[in-house]
């Protein structure tokens, strides 16, 4: 938002969606909607405030986040999914540690199949939407994905990044 009218576009915008959602009979509920700032290089008007009619006629303001969980895609208010790559890693490391208190004894085959069927789909989905460009993004993952080796006997001596 670069000037008052945009924000009154917007908001207008906002008002036209609601409406439509009305006719449709798919009201929005406007304690469910929020709004988020997304920082760019653009100096933006700060402190928008914007609103919505309530589900029995009354005006709420549209409450402000830095940052939200779409699809089990965490975005923040600067586009880093910096919070979304470390929430992706915790639960893989959280996957491995049950595999490593379930199995006795894992093989090289077996920790390649372990680690392609439930640890891989879990990092890569949506990966195509939060793909990570940072070296320290990328390296955590990397990590979390040779940690299986670390579980093999024969393989414990290979280093990590």
């Amino acid at each position: 938002m670069k000037t008052e009218e945009d924000r009154e576009i917007l908001q207008g915008d906002i008002e036209s969606l609601q409406e439509w959602s009305r006719n449709w009979l798919m009201p929005f509920n406007p304690e469910k909607c929020k709004t988020m700032k997304i920082h760019g290089a653009h100096k933006q008007i700060t402190d928008n405030k914007y609103h919505m009619q309530g589900m029995n006629g009354e005006e709420i303001s549209v409450m402000r986040t830095s940052q939200e969980k779409d699809l089990g895609v965490t975005t923040d208010e600067h586009l880093s999914f910096e919070e979304h790559i470390q929430e992706k890693v915790n639960k893989a490391n959280r996957i491995m540690g049950m595999v490593r208190r379930s199995f006795e004894y894992l093989d090289v085959p077996m920790c390649r199949t372990i680690s392609k069927s439930i640890v891989r789909p879990y990092l890569e989905y949506a990966q195509n939407v939060w793909s990570p460009y940072k070296k320290r993004d990328i390296r955590t993952i990397e990590n979390v994905l040779r940690r299986p080796s670390k579980m093999i006997p024969g393989l414990k001596h290979l280093p990590e990044l």
